[in-house]
């Protein structure tokens, strides 16, 4: 419905009040996540530029027997990623970032890589990567950054693969990979394109904003639908004495 349709009928306006564990795509749209007043106010008058947006396909939820394309906005999470976000959804109830950190920790210690091939508009990767992050924006998982070049209007997907790591190799570079820093690794590729196909068994758990999903058949497809969407940023907001605040 948001995507609009063929007929010219203008297309509704997504705005956001920020009030998940997250809240990673209304930090990119510039939306106030401290003062729920000043993020009404940006759906009053905030500007609503034509953002991307992702389909997927090949995957479903876990409670789902057939795979349906289904629409996400941020990212798609498989390998540990994929794992840890299935965890995470144990551990919601605790505050902010912290939920993200007990529910990857505890991914940690059970994740078994998988044989994995990451194609990004005919590039191939294969191998049994740690991480596969496909990202149309820049933060994900409470501000992790993988991907930092990735822009939410150009038209092409950002994505990270980590390669396979022992444990000891994956929290000596967890900062680095989480921070922005990872592309200066030697373990880091980041491939940028409008098609993916990641290939992989069968059950496979991935995330597709944060919801968990499994691999129906051996391979899940991601295309871009540029200038999608119309969703409403955040404005400067001007307070006592002019001083201008986001």
């Amino acid at each position: 419905l948001l995507r609009g349709t063929d007929g010219g009928a203008p297309r509704p306006i997504l705005g956001a009040i920020p009030v998940g564990s997250g809240n990673d795509y209304a930090k990119m749209l510039k939306v106030s996540r401290a003062d729920p007043a000043l993020a009404a106010a940006a759906l009053l008058d905030g500007p609503a530029p034509l953002v991307d947006v992702g389909i997927l396909e090949g995957a479903a939820p876990r409670d789902a027997p057939d795979a349906a394309p289904e629409v996400f906005l941020n990212n798609l999470g498989l390998a540990f990623a994929g794992e840890a976000n299935a965890k995470i959804e144990s551990t919601r109830g605790l505050p902010g970032y912290t939920a993200y950190l007990v529910g990857a920790a505890m991914a940690f210690v059970t994740y078994r890589p998988s044989a994995l091939e990451v194609e990004v508009d005919g590039q191939r990767i294969t191998g049994s990567p740690t991480i596969v992050h496909v990202n149309l924006g820049r933060f994900c998982g409470g501000g992790v950054v993988f991907t930092p070049d990735a822009d939410l209007q150009d038209g092409l997907f950002d994505v990270f693969v980590l390669a396979e790591l022992t444990r000891i190799q994956a929290i000596l570079r967890w900062k680095a990979v989480t921070t922005g820093q990872g592309r200066t690794l030697p373990d880091v590729a980041i491939l940028r394109g409008a098609f993916v196909t990641v290939r992989g068994p069968e059950g496979r758990l991935l995330h597709a904003d944060g919801e968990v999903r499994r691999f129906v058949g051996r391979e899940v497809r991601a295309r871009v639908a540029p200038q999608a969407l119309r969703v409403i940023h955040g404005a400067p907001v001007l307070v006592a004495g002019g001083t201008p605040r986001a």
